[in-house]
């Protein structure tokens, strides 16, 4: 695999991503009205240090009226970047997802969030540059390498959790209010050995996710791990927008497993 037919699967794929965050949040409508909680005269007073002529463009830009017709222009170009991308385009998407986090207070669903926007960071230089094959394979790698670290840095620190090592956390990610998991799920974790051996096989795994640079074919084995890793959390926790944020950074990391100098 080259890397520009790397770098423009990766494209396609954070388009697909951003297709379903885009309809995501069109769906909260009733949250972002004047008596919702993401109301924005509940969030302007955090942009007022802005000057003035910028506060006041962005309580025009992310005032809900105006925001929800930004996001239906986002979801019109992440269907059309997919069958005719173009720079212009990925710039386009860079800058709706920067404004997204703006008006979500940061990010919306945290690490999806920024993995989407470093794909689309790299996917924008490589397209505007398609001639420079160093740009090119800097941008590949760049998302290769922040895909691996992801996984590798939160191994390490549930590795230095004794929540983790013990095998308390999971289970207590199930009990918390903010999910509803299935009961297959919670009857699979309820003792205590087997939340242990599930802990201990996150731990393994995404400490282990350097190995994923070690060839082809421990790479397409990390995937296949990683892919149904996804998975499972989406049907437990129901983060959907992690399979699509980190399915757009594989094709990266396997041209990485396949670079050589």
């Amino acid at each position: 695999m080259q890397a520009m037919q790397a770098m423009q699967w990766c494209g396609r794929l954070i388009a697909v991503a951003i297709v379903f965050q885009t309809i995501e949040l069109l769906q909260l409508r009733r949250l972002t009205r004047n008596d919702g909680i993401w109301a924005w005269d509940a969030i302007k007073c955090d942009y007022e240090g802005f000057p003035r002529p910028v506060s006041t463009m962005l309580a025009w830009v992310l005032h809900w009226r105006v925001y929800a017709h930004l996001l239906r222009l986002r979801l019109l170009f992440a269907l059309v970047a997919l069958w005719s991308p173009h720079p212009w385009l990925w710039w386009l998407l860079f800058c709706f997802c920067l404004l997204a986090s703006m008006r979500w207070r940061g990010t919306f669903n945290g690490g999806s969030d920024r993995m989407t926007l470093v794909v689309l960071a790299s996917t924008c230089l490589a397209s505007s540059f398609p001639d420079r094959p160093l740009v090119v394979l800097g941008s590949v790698l760049h998302i290769a390498v922040q895909a691996m670290l992801s996984y590798f840095v939160a191994g390490v620190g549930k590795f230095g959790s004794a929540n983790w090592r013990t095998g308390r956390a999971l289970p207590r990610f199930l009990r918390a209010d903010g999910y509803d998991p299935p009961r297959a799920a919670r009857h699979l974790l309820r003792g205590r050995s087997r939340a242990w051996i599930a802990s201990w096989c996150i731990i393994f795994f995404e400490c282990g996710s350097p190995l994923a640079l070690a060839g082809p074919r421990c790479c397409l084995l990390f995937i296949g791990f990683a892919g149904l890793f996804h998975l499972v959390i989406f049907c437990v926790f129901g983060l959907n927008r992690f399979v699509f944020a980190w399915a757009a950074t594989y094709p990266a990391l396997y041209f990485a497993s396949t670079f050589s100098l």
